[in-house]
């Protein structure tokens, strides 16, 4: 996407259109172009708004959000998710979206639901109470965890100041992101089953070539963290575990890291980026 189809978030920015706001969950509408298709859109990022004024309270660090030109391949509403920071765990979070979508979006002919990172598993989660067949796309999801939500290990392998000062500025150990700790019960006993009901396409991402800036910090994340094959935060064993348990679930390769793995597969672009 151009830089100008996103804003920075700060505390002076107005959200014009909240359409539900919770202390598990957050909708924005950035687009209203016709009532046939809705795009929900999950980058899984968190964000608190205040309830009275709309405006920002809390927000994870250097985050922009689309305006009404975000996401132009997407032809329909658009609908962004958040998680608040006091959000009780995505478990709670993908109840009250499924719950949102059953009682408000009951006249949209379809509805696709797409989840990048830890909005991946959120959704995943969120299928079993959803009454309305729906399209969803899973990106970059670690459905079995991820060691860098792990601090204690993360701290063994991050191990010089810089390393790991840059890695607690992103790791805010808010719920959501305690939630994909691999040592988490949700994942021991994680239930997924609600996919077979829908639609549903699994991109998973690994750092193949270097393409940007990005790529090269997530290469050397994959060193530094002793991943054979990932996206420099979460590994394709654990994107893949979706597809493995679930015939229904087409499986996608992207060749992206985890930060843009979702603007690869959503951009008008993709093509070049699918691996065969």
């Amino acid at each position: 996407m151009r830089k100008e189809e996103r804003m920075r978030v700060d505390k002076y920015m107005c959200i014009d259109t909240v359409l539900y706001n919770s202390p598990n969950l957050l909708l924005v509408e950035t687009r209203r172009r016709t009532e046939k298709a809705a795009y929900i859109i999950c980058e899984g990022l968190s964000m608190s708004v205040d309830t009275k004024y709309n405006v920002p309270l809390k927000w994870d660090p250097y985050m922009t959000i689309p305006n009404a030109e975000g996401y132009p391949e997407q032809e329909g509403d658009i609908i962004m998710m958040y998680f608040p920071f006091e959000c009780a765990g995505l478990k709670e979070a993908g109840i009250e979206l499924a719950e949102y979508i059953n009682s408000n979006m009951k006249d949209y002919e379809d509805i696709y639901i797409i989840g990048h990172s830890k909005g991946g598993v959120c959704i995943a989660k969120a299928a079993k109470w959803l009454k309305k067949r729906c399209f969803m796309v899973f990106v970059s999801a670690p459905f079995m965890g991820t060691v860098m939500a792990d601090e204690n290990k993360v701290k063994r392998r991050l191990n010089t100041p810089i390393e790991y000062g840059i890695y607690e500025r992103f790791y805010k150990r808010h719920k959501v992101d305690l939630d994909i700790r691999p040592t988490e019960e949700p994942f021991r006993n994680c239930d997924y089953s609600g996919v077979v009901r829908h639609q549903c396409v699994n991109v998973i991402s690994e750092t193949v070539n270097i393409h940007t800036p990005m790529d090269l910090g997530c290469k050397y994340l994959n060193l530094r963290m002793h991943y054979t094959h990932g996206d420099g935060i979460v590994t394709v064993a654990t994107q893949k575990i979706l597809s493995v348990l679930y015939s229904n679930v087409r499986t996608v390769y992207i060749d992206a890291s985890h930060g843009n793995s979702l603007s690869r597969y959503l951009s008008k672009d993709a093509d070049k980026y699918i691996i065969a």
